[in-house]
Order: C-alpha cells, then structure tokens, then sequence
C-alpha cells in the first residue's frame, strides 16, 4: 500500500476552474462546529474557488449555487428561498441541518464520514441561498474503483487519475483502480459497514457507491480499508428497530443500482464478499457465533451452509428490488462528469 495519499507515483491533478463566487450577503451562521473559524469561512465565501459542480443556469454569473472548494474546505450552496425550505430550516430540518446531524450520529458510532464544520444561510442575487461548509477528504472514490479503468481517486469531488496506468497502490495493475486484494477489503469493509450502521439503528437511503470514498490505513492500520460517507442527509432511523435485514436489504440495493446503470457493476465474487461480511458482522452483534450458528453442537461446515443459505436469500431479495426498481441508468453520470474532472456529489 506504499504511497497512498502521499502524492504516489505517476499521479496527475485534473484542475478544475477557479473563479469568483457569486456574491452572497446577509450571512448568518445557523450552526458552527467547535473551534471553527467563522471569519475565515466568509472570506471562503467572499474569494475565488475550485468549480466541483455548477448548478443553475450555465454560465450565470450571479448564480452561486453548486460545490466550490478553497484550500481544506468544500462548500456546497443551495437554493433555500421557498416556504417550505424556510419552516424546515426554522426546526433544522433543512438539507444541510439533515446531513450535519446524520454525519454527527456517523462520527459518534466511530464510523466513517465528513462532519461539517459550518452551516450558514445567505441572500445572493438569485434568492436565499443555504451553505454548508465541510473539510475536504482525500481518498478512493468507490464507484471509481469499481469502474476500474478510470483508476480514479478523489478529494470531496475532484479527480486525480493514474497518468501511468497503475493502481492506486503503484502495484502496476493495468487500468485496474485497485488490485484483487485491495478490491477485497474495499468490499468486506462496504458489507461490514452496512451491518454495523443497521445493527446501531439507522440506514443510509442514498447509499449508493458514489456517495462513498476509501481511506486507506497508514502506520499502524496499514492495508485496512476505513468505508467514508459523504452525503449523510439520508442516514434515517431503522423503523421499526428490530427491522434490521429490510434496511440492509435496501443499503445493498443502492450499492448495486448505481454501478449497474454506470455499466461497472462488480463481479458476483466480490459481491458475495460484501454480503458475507454484512451477515458475519451483524451475526457477530447479535451475539451468534460461527460454529454454533445458535444450533447444539453445529459442525463448521453446518454453519457455513448455513451462511452460505442466508447470503442466497438475502441476494434473492435485492435482486427483486433492483427488477422493481427498472432502468438503473442515472440521470446524470457520474463518471461520464468524472471524465471532464469535475464531480458531481
């Protein structure tokens, strides 16, 4: 894993474009995490920055709405001017309140995601706006790895690819994003990471792949994939509680909808592995062991059919969601937006 996030070999930055923000005044600050830096975050505002996503109408210099980044810091505007956004937003309900408490809930359960560090709302020339500011990640774009010959890694929404062709851990793995063995732990860490969340109580609507980075370990955690998500807004309760299987039936769907409209969805190996992991970690919370498999005196090969039965039923039913959900092709790709260097989260 040599030379992850420390620059790499062969690594080329796509840069985005830079360019003023579009003036937004009356900023008043609806949430601010501790320690953050309120003047250094308007003058964010106030200054030129990296275009990630544009939103709006093309072109409209008055329109500041998308995903800009300056320095360690991205900041993601959007429209708030109608009513319902204002009710919402007076019970902190809004989009950016939803994603900041989603992303606080993640952080306490020791899981990986991006808390904000401010969330503002303003008057620009197109209406009231919403800002949330969020630090800026470094890591594997998941839906990148699975689409493999992009060899694409990523910063909260810009691009970095592999000018010569190797994987990300320089193992020289043709226009592969990850090796066998990384594209192993990127998926049992997926699996566990969807047990984990259901088993404490909650699910990601919007998990799709797209909407998850990898860090990968250094030091003494190296070779361990930690799974990052981005866009908390959707992390709901699981209702009701004991509902746990439905909900990861719904996160694995999500997880398979986006690669399959994109046309990468991964081989069934490295599927079946995502869902083994699921089911031995949430297993493992629910205090069944493997070898007993709660059966007196089951044999290990009782319980890896067991296992192996469980995983077929459970594929069964996500394959029925994705049949009920039609055509998975997303309305704007993400990677077709990847390939302009420009994301689109």
């Amino acid at each position: 894993m040599a030379g992850r996030g420390s620059g790499g070999r062969g690594l080329l930055w796509f840069v985005a474009t830079t360019r003023a923000i579009p003036a937004i005044s009356d900023v008043k600050f609806l949430r601010l995490a501790e320690g953050a830096d309120a003047a250094a975050l308007l003058r964010m505002l106030g200054g030129h920055a990296e275009v990630l996503k544009a939103e709006g109408q093309a072109g409209d210099g008055a329109d500041p709405c998308g995903v800009w980044a300056s320095g360690e810091v991205v900041m993601k505007v959007r429209r708030a001017g109608s009513f319902s956004e204002t009710i919402k937003r007076a019970v902190g309900r809004s989009r950016g309140g939803r994603q900041w408490e989603g992303a606080v809930w993640l952080a306490g359960q020791g899981m990986g995601t991006v808390v904000p560090v401010g969330l503002a709302v303003g008057r620009s020339a197109r209406g009231v706006v919403e800002v949330l500011f969020v630090p800026r990640v470094r890591g594997d774009g998941v839906l990148e790895g699975m689409a493999g010959g992009a060899g694409a890694k990523w910063s909260n929404g810009q691009m970095v690819k592999w000018s010569n062709g190797g994987g990300p851990g320089g193992g020289g793995e043709g226009d592969s994003a990850w090796s066998f063995a990384e594209e192993a732990l990127v998926a049992e860490a997926v699996g566990r990471q969807v047990a984990e969340m259901v088993e404490r109580g909650r699910y990601n609507r919007d998990h799709k792949p797209s909407n998850l980075m990898v860090r990968w370990g250094v030091g003494d955690r190296a070779g361990e994939a930690e799974v990052v998500v981005l866009d908390t807004v959707a992390v709901l309760p699981v209702r009701p509680k004991h509902a746990t299987v439905p909900h990861a039936v719904r996160m694995l769907t999500s997880l398979v909808l986006e690669p399959l409209g994109c046309g990468c969805l991964p081989r069934r190996t490295v599927r079946m592995r995502a869902l083994r992991a699921m089911l031995e970690e949430m297993w493992k919370r629910q205090g069944v062991k493997m070898g007993d498999a709660g059966q007196a005196g089951g044999a290990a090969e009782v319980d890896e059919g067991w296992l192996r039965g469980s995983m077929r039923a459970l594929w069964v039913q996500v394959e029925r969601r994705v049949r009920e959900h039609g055509d998975p092709t997303p309305r704007v790709n993400p990677l077709a937006s990847l390939e302009r260097g420009i994301g689109v989260r």
